[in-house]
């Protein structure tokens, strides 16, 4: 594997742990910011406003919304989690201007992606997908500087760590990605 990827070529994002952050340094990888994984139990929370759930005609356009935040194509992805799980819009001038999707995960629930143009929206979009949760376990995956973690924190979340996000040449993304799918699948 190692051999393979010292000759790959192409732009590569991917969380390390610590422990392989210096074998990723030496396979050309640069850490880009860190990722924090914030989990809790779910506090009551208010019913946002202006989000809704995903209507199969909002697919194009969160598939549009993701793969441009991710920097690479992701329709099959967004064909998956429409199937698999609960997702959420915000929808403004008849354009969905954000998503977020929420699904079973181990003993509780993770929300991920959210893509969303501000802080607010994006907790807009998470507290959508909580409700019914209170009392449960919730996990969200989000880049450090996301904005997202006193919203989460409110919500009864804490950081539980950080982890290095790790990226190998250049990869052109929107900084509308607030929270990841999971770590295993930025």
């Amino acid at each position: 594997m190692t051999a393979a990827l010292g000759t790959d070529t192409r732009s590569l994002r991917l969380i390390a742990t610590i422990e392989g952050q210096p074998l990723y340094h030496k396979l050309g990888f640069e850490t880009v910011e860190k990722l924090a994984c914030v989990t809790g139990i779910v506090k009551t929370i208010g019913q946002p406003t202006g989000v809704r759930d995903a209507r199969s005609q909002d697919l194009a356009q969160v598939i549009a919304l993701e793969s441009a935040s991710f920097g690479s194509d992701r329709s099959a992805l967004i064909k998956w989690l429409d199937k698999n799980t609960r997702m959420a819009v915000i929808v403004r001038n008849d354009r969905v201007t954000g998503f977020a999707a929420r699904r079973r995960f181990g003993h509780g629930h993770v929300i991920g992606p959210v893509v969303a143009q501000n802080t607010d929206d994006g907790m807009s979009l998470v507290a959508y997908l909580a409700e019914g949760l209170e009392g449960q376990l919730l996990r969200v995956d989000v880049p450090e500087a996301s904005g997202l973690q006193r919203g989460l924190s409110e919500m009864g979340l804490e950081v539980e760590y950080l982890a290095p996000i790790m990226q190998r040449g250049p990869i052109t993304s929107t900084s509308d990605r607030l929270a990841f799918v999971s770590q295993a699948l930025i």
